[in-house]
């Protein structure tokens, strides 16, 4: 079975089994957060998502519905990991992340560290977006500000 049919039977029976289990929020509950990760943002496509029309344009798609998602509950973003999919990215990548990544607080992932050693984390596109106040970052669960 070919990599694509394998992935859209697998999307469908995830599908099937959440839409029986997810229930809807009722008027008193309260959302206090809305969390992700991975997004691994990345200059060019991955092999399965090569036929993308523009890459930009869907990498923008779940960071217009996260930032959404935080106005419309006034709710902070969580991150927990993983904003690039490489800690040296592109130029290119960056001018799209200053411009169209929400404000939020992050963990910084493995691929976020320059040879995933959080010693080098200035060194990285995760501390840039830190320099440019998208992210605060977060390590062992609170907010911080490395050393100059």
């Amino acid at each position: 079975m070919r990599e694509r049919e394998i992935t859209k039977k697998l999307g469908r029976a995830v599908q099937e089994s959440f839409g029986k289990r997810m229930s809807t929020m009722r008027a008193e509950d309260r959302v206090i957060a809305i969390f992700c990760s991975d997004l691994h943002l990345s200059a060019r496509p991955p092999r399965v998502r090569k036929d993308e029309p523009s890459w930009f344009e869907a990498m923008q798609r779940p960071l217009n519905e996260l930032k959404a998602l935080s106005e419309r509950y006034n709710a902070p973003i969580l991150c927990a990991g993983d904003i690039f999919d490489h800690w040296r990215a592109e130029p290119e990548l960056i001018n799209f992340a200053i411009n169209a990544l929400p404000k939020m607080y992050a963990i910084p992932g493995q691929h976020d560290l320059p040879l995933h050693n959080i010693d080098l984390i200035q060194r990285s596109a995760y501390w840039t977006m830190v320099l440019v106040g998208k992210i605060i970052p977060v390590v062992h669960g609170v907010p911080f500000l490395a050393e100059n």
